[in-house]
């Protein structure tokens, strides 16, 4: 059984296709469709840098014929913050035949959040939505024309905007409520079991809960420490959490079972992994895959040194950022505000049992704190997780490097309060969920305050 886990982990294995892809291309260098394959494998690793250099050389022969890269070049310059090159990137989509590209287009452009489209862009962006109505990606140009309508101060129709992208995401994209209630109701029967004993590693610093929050901000002021790595995303306890699953067939995720060398099998795993994203030697990196509380029992069986932080934001503060913004993948929570709503409840949840249960791990922190008192919260964080405290942390005004998330280009002009209250504008919209909202606030309240 253990050894099917493990078989199932390996098949998995991010590293192995891209490692292949790069032995063939050393011998290979002007085969373009591996170039291609090669460089889409980095970015989708994480790797925008040596993706864009990968990727570069084949843009004049393929900006159209193949939008897959001129795209994924904008995403590259997106990440590295040359917002400049990114939407020239995009611009040239906008001259694509195919009417799904032309949509993909409008929202990367929009999701540059810095990006402000001029009025023949907009003319265009309005005859589009007319033009291309019924095409697969449609959603993605009325997410962006939504952007535009809010940036404009026209709340009321962008939120009608809004709904309108929301719902039809919403056909294809289930929201599984159930399987959520189900997960907490197991979580909160959870024991955690005595910590085991490892060699020493490097520490994970677990980056969880709901998109949106002020994950990538926490991520960024944490790897402004020289004694902190920021990685990417790790899918890696997720993957194997679903190997226990589909291999051990538990009645859930926490109530596996592993002696000793099975544990380190799958802690030196997700090190392994993990490690390829470790550029030198740091005592500590972040993995800020944001689901990963739902496999904190798991992971605190094999990292018992691991901390595990979480960002909680005002609830409609949050719901309207989930609702606002397009996720190419999971989150189906985020395109409808009862949905939303109902994921945030099991979110405070989880968290809560998790602060209860592992009160020295598990720390959760209030975003308004950490945009307003970013020196006092950034020291109660070093102490908690035993790293020094970051010196004149407030003093940053920007962050450079690879940041791939959504919030990304936000973070470049450094901490900022204009991001609080931003619901406020569509407080009519949000006012049939008032009484949830409170309720929400209120839990939200007592879990920031737990500590």
């Amino acid at each position: 059984m253990f050894k099917d886990i493990l078989d199932a982990l390996k098949a998995k294995a991010a590293f192995t296709a891209l490692d292949r892809l790069a032995r063939d291309f050393e011998l290979t260098p002007h085969d373009s469709a591996l170039q291609r394959a090669y460089g889409l494998a980095l970015f989708d690793l994480g790797f925008a840098e040596r993706a864009l250099s990968a990727l570069s050389p084949l843009l004049d022969s393929t900006r159209l014929d193949d939008p897959a890269i001129t795209l994924v070049v904008g995403h590259c310059h997106s990440a590295l913050g040359d917002i400049q090159q990114a939407a020239t990137a995009y611009r040239a989509l906008l001259n694509a035949s195919q009417p799904d590209a032309r949509s993909i287009a409008y929202w990367s452009l929009a999701d540059l959040k810095q990006f402000r489209f001029t009025d023949v862009e907009l003319t265009q962006l309005r005859q589009h939505l007319n033009d291309a109505q019924g095409t697969p990606q449609i959603h993605l140009a009325e997410f962006a024309m939504a952007w535009a309508l809010d940036f404009a101060g026209d709340a009321t129709h962008a939120f009608l905007q809004l709904q309108r992208a929301n719902e039809k995401v919403a056909v294809h994209r289930q929201y599984p409520a159930s399987q959520f209630n189900q997960q907490l109701a197991d979580l909160e029967r959870h024991q955690p079991s005595k910590a085991r004993n490892y060699a020493p590693c490097a520490t994970p610093l677990f980056i969880v809960g709901l998109p949106r929050s002020g994950s990538t901000l926490l991520e960024q002021l944490l790897a402004s420490s020289p004694l902190i790595t920021a990685t990417h995303e790790l899918p890696f306890v997720q993957q194997i959490a679903e190997a226990i699953s589909a291999k051990a067939h538990p009645l859930s995720i926490y109530d596996a079972q592993f002696n000793a060398k099975q544990a380190q099998s799958l802690r030196d795993q997700y090190l392994q992994q993990a490690h390829r994203y470790l550029e030198g030697s740091t005592p500590f990196f972040i993995d800020k895959w944001l689901d990963n509380f739902w496999y904190a029992p798991l992971i605190f069986d094999l990292f018992p040194e691991a901390r595990m932080l979480s960002v909680s934001r005002d609830i409609a503060d949050n719901l309207i950022g989930l609702f606002r913004q397009y996720f190419g993948t999971g989150n189906a929570f985020a395109f409808d505000l009862k949905a939303a709503l109902h994921y945030c409840s099991v979110h405070l949840g989880a968290m809560a049992k998790l602060q209860q249960q592992y009160p020295r791990q598990v720390m959760v922190l209030d975003y308004k704190r950490l945009v307003t008192e970013t020196p006092l919260v950034m020291a109660q964080i070093a102490k908690f997780c035993g790293f020094e405290p970051i010196s004149n942390v407030q003093a940053i005004s920007g962050f450079s490097g690879s940041i791939m998330t959504p919030s990304g280009n936000q973070l470049r002009d450094g901490i900022t309060t204009q991001y609080l209250n931003r619901s406020a504008q569509y407080s009519d919209d949000l006012a049939p969920f008032q009484t949830q909202i409170r309720l929400l606030e209120n839990r939200r309240a007592t879990l920031i305050g737990a500590r």
